[in-house]
C-alpha cells in the first residue's frame, strides 16, 4: 500500500529525514491500533478488524478479531535488536489454549474495556496496581503518550457503542466457526535501512511454528515511520515472504 501520512508528533520533532527510530516497539502498535487501515490484512478480501487487548506482557502484544471471525495475535519487535517475534507463540499454541477461543473474549472483553473507559484520558497513568485495559500501556502508559493524535483517535473508537457491538458480533461468528485457528502474526518495525528484518533465530521460529500450526497462518509484516522532507511521517506497513 501507499502508506498514510500523519503529523509529526512533538517528541519526534528533532528527528531527521528518513527512518524514524522509536524509542518502544509499543508505539507501532498505537499506529495499528489508531489507523486500521494501515494494516494490511487480508489485502485481497475485505475482512475488518477489530482491536480487542494489547497485553503488556506474555505472548502476543496485541489481540484482536476480524468480520470472518479469524483470530489475530500479534508480536511486536525491532529490526534493529534483531528480535524474534515468532519464538514466544511456539510454547503457548494450543488449540485449546483460552485465550484462542470466542468464549475467553467474550466473559473478559468487557471488563478490559470497562477498566480502560474508567479514566478519561487513556494517555494517563493508572493509579499503582491499576493496569488493566485495551489500550498498550507498558512503562505506565509512556509510549502513548508520545502519539498524542493518535491516542485521540484510540479513544473515540473504544467510546463509540459501535466497537463494543461490532466486537461482540465478530466473536459471534467466531463462536460459530468453531474457533478456527488464529493467526499469528509477527510485526517488525524498521527503524533502519538495509537492516535484516528476522535473523537466522528469528526465521527458524517462524518455520517451526508453521510446521507445528499452518503455513497459512503465521505471517510477517514489516512497519515503518519515515520522516518526510515536509516535515510529516509517511506509515507504511507491508507483507513480507517467511522464505526458507
Amino acid at each position: 500500500m501507499a502508506g498514510l501520512i500523519i503529523k509529526l508528533p512533538e517528541a519526534y520533532s528533532e528527528a531527521t529525514e528518513g527512518l524514524l527510530a522509536i524509542g518502544h516497539e509499543e508505539e507501532a502498535l498505537c499506529w495499528v491500533w489508531a489507523l486500521p487501515e494501515l494494516f494490511p490484512w487480508k489485502p485481497h478480501g475485505k475482512a475488518h478488524v477489530i482491536w480487542l487487548y494489547s497485553q503488556p506482557v506474555g505472548a502476543g502484544d496485541l489481540w484482536g478479531v476480524d468480520s470472518d471471525g479469524d483470530l489475530l495475535v500479534v508480536e511486536c519487535k525491532q529490526c534493529q535488536r534483531c528480535d524474534d517475534p515468532f519464538a514466544s507463540f511456539i510454547n503457548p499454541h494450543d488449540i485449546h489454549r483460552s485465550k484462542l477461543l470466542a468464549s475467553h473474549w467474550r466473559d473478559n472483553f468487557p471488563r478490559y474495556l470497562t477498566a480502560e473507559l474508567s479514566v478519561s484520558d487513556c494517555c494517563a497513568p493508572r493509579s499503582k496496581g491499576k493496569t488493566l485495559g485495551v489500550l498498550p500501556r507498558s512503562n505506565q502508559r509512556a509510549h502513548i503518550r508520545r502519539w498524542p493524535l493518535l491516542s485521540q483517535m484510540m479513544s473515540a473508537q473504544i467510546q463509540s457503542p459501535e466497537y463494543l457491538k461490532l466486537a461482540f458480533s465478530y466473536l459471534e461468528i467466531r463462536q460459530r466457526k468453531n474457533n478456527p485457528l488464529p493467526y499469528y502474526l509477527g510485526l517488525m518495525v524498521q527503524t533502519r535501512v538495509g537492516r535484516t528484518i528476522l535473523d537466522e533465530k528469528a526465521m527458524f521460529s517462524a518455520h517451526k511454528l508453521q510446521s507445528e500450526i499452518d503455513v497459512e497462518h503465521v505471517k510477517l509484516i514489516v512497519i515503518s515511520a519515515t520522516v518526510t522532507r515536509e516535515r510529516t511521517l509517511l506509515l507504511n506497513a507491508e507483507w513480507r515472504v517467511l522464505s526458507g
